[in-house]
């Protein structure tokens, strides 16, 4: 990675923590069901995506077999590359999908949405004098 891209990547990640900075400490006035709607939608996308990309690198993994059976001897090579890609890919999707099963059934985490942290406010004085 060049020097140049790298201080890009870390000026991004700068930028977004000091912009995410006040929704983690809730010092920002957010109305918390929104978050919990935000982040709710992107589980659910998520959990779309899985089968759908499990579905791809099946594809992918069946394409390396036509081109496998039907290609030159030249493109042999090539096929097994992808075939290779397709069944690490497979690989990597379904163990970390079930480490992550295996990790909620452990601990018994059933409710998968998010409990959103808040700060106590302070009663002002103006507060209290007007009770």
């Amino acid at each position: 990675m060049s020097l140049n891209l790298k201080a890009k990547l870390i000026s991004f990640l700068m930028l977004a923590l000091v912009l995410a900075l006040p929704m983690v400490s809730s010092a920002a006035n957010i109305d918390s069901a929104y978050f919990l709607g935000i982040t709710t939608a992107i589980a659910s996308v998520v959990d779309a995506l899985i089968p759908i990309l499990i579905g791809i690198l099946v594809i992918v993994f069946a394409w390396g077999i036509v081109k496998y059976i039907l290609g030159t001897a030249d493109s042999k090579d090539s096929a097994k590359r992808i075939m290779i890609w397709g069944v690490i890919g497979i690989t990597l999707v379904v163990s970390i999908w079930g480490v992550v099963n295996l990790l909620q059934n452990v601990f018994g985490i059933t409710d998968t949405s998010v409990d959103i942290p808040t700060v106590p406010r302070p009663q002002l004085i103006s507060d209290a004098v007007a009770r």
